[in-house]
């Protein structure tokens, strides 16, 4: 006769991990942020580019202006608004969400016809003399009292959209313009961005023939292929902007040097 097999006692299931789980009372450990090491410390194939910092240091040479102004751009001025954003012509005035007073003590969203107004009112007016943007400032400024300027304006978050989506297209422009650029320090890549932005993208070129005049920027471009940073810098130097800001430049190229 055949034994019947003793079948093993079964082991219940553990819950212990299911307890532990669910016990919300024991406290638990965060890791702390990991600290970012200065820009200038990154390692120079990291392609980090801060756009927080690169939207404060613009911020730092560029005025911000509510309101369309004529710079002194080629001798009689370009008109701009926000933080150098140059308005090529009045269809790109209308296409921002300007604002002008409402008559109740607020403001409302300027008509294309008044924008396309205020931009024209404003490029008739020859800068030759070098009239700081304040000049144009609607509420107290001299040419607007004297040109009747409409008190229009542009708010400030739009404006700081235009600088980020600026940056973002100067950031593109360059990397095509520098076949190194990815190589550079992040100090080099901002100075490099700090005159795609500064000069604009027709200008900020390896050459250029305008009228049969050459003109560009050749030997920086040609320091930069060479990965020279000593010689880019003695190259980047800019008429009309402050010292300060040509010595970043110079100092951002001549991190270029470092890396080797």
């Amino acid at each position: 006769m055949s034994m019947m097999p003793i079948s093993k006692p079964i082991k219940k299931p553990s819950h212990k991990s299911n307890r532990n789980l669910f016990n919300l009372s024991k406290k638990i450990e965060i890791p702390a942020p990991t600290k970012k090491p200065p820009l200038e410390k990154i390692n120079k194939n990291n392609d980090i580019i801060d756009m927080d910092f690169l939207k404060k240091t613009i911020r730092k040479h560029e005025s911000k202006t509510n309101y369309m102004y004529k710079d002194t751009a080629d001798g009689g001025g370009k008109v701009t608004v926000g933080i150098g954003l140059m308005l090529p012509n009045a269809e790109s005035a209308i296409k921002l969400p300007f604002t002008v007073p409402d008559g109740n003590g607020g403001r409302r969203l300027a008509t294309d016809k008044e924008k396309g107004v205020a931009f024209h009112s404003v490029s008739k007016i020859n800068n030759k003399k070098g009239y700081k943007a304040s000049s144009f400032d609607p509420i107290s400024g001299k040419i607007a009292k004297d040109y009747g300027l409409k008190n229009m304006s542009l708010p400030d978050e739009i404006i700081d959209k235009l600088l980020e989506k600026r940056l973002e297209n100067d950031i593109l422009s360059v990397k095509r313009k520098i076949k190194n650029f990815d190589k550079l320090p992040n100090q080099a890549k901002r100075a490099l961005i700090d005159l795609e932005y500064n000069q604009g993208p027709t200008k900020f070129v390896r050459s250029r023939k305008i009228n049969g005049i050459e003109e560009g920027w050749p030997n920086l471009f040609e320091s930069l292929d060479e990965m020279n940073g000593s010689n880019a810098a003695k190259e980047s130097k800019r008429k009309g902007v402050s010292e300060e800001r040509n010595n970043e430049t110079h100092n951002g190229f001549l991190s270029i040097d470092r890396i080797k």
